[in-house]
């Protein structure tokens, strides 16, 4: 009831302005939920890689957490995977 959308209440060169200082982090979340999405697909050729990755660098086993839309905090969490196995994410 008392929420707001602002972008609803942006004039027209605001939206523009917005849109335009946003473009960046939206291409990398949008890449970070590709590759988060191929690895968990792949399971023949990426999720393989992945592995002996994770066993070379880190020496811990793990996944990169996905983002799902009906969870309010898994981008979040897929960010912060993504900090935690950053030299994976480098050489994938």
């Amino acid at each position: 009831e008392d929420w707001v959308d602002d972008l609803e209440t942006m004039n027209v060169d605001d939206l523009k302005s917005f849109t335009m200082r946003t473009t960046p982090v939206h291409h990398v979340l949008t890449k970070i939920r590709k590759l988060t999405v191929a690895i968990t697909v792949s399971t023949t050729i990426l999720l393989p890689l992945w592995r002996k990755l994770c066993q070379k660098l880190v020496k811990t086993p793990g996944m990169l957490a996905r983002d799902v839309r009906t969870r309010w905090n898994s981008t979040n969490d897929m960010l912060a995977s993504v900090l935690k196995y950053h030299p994976m994410v480098e050489a994938m």
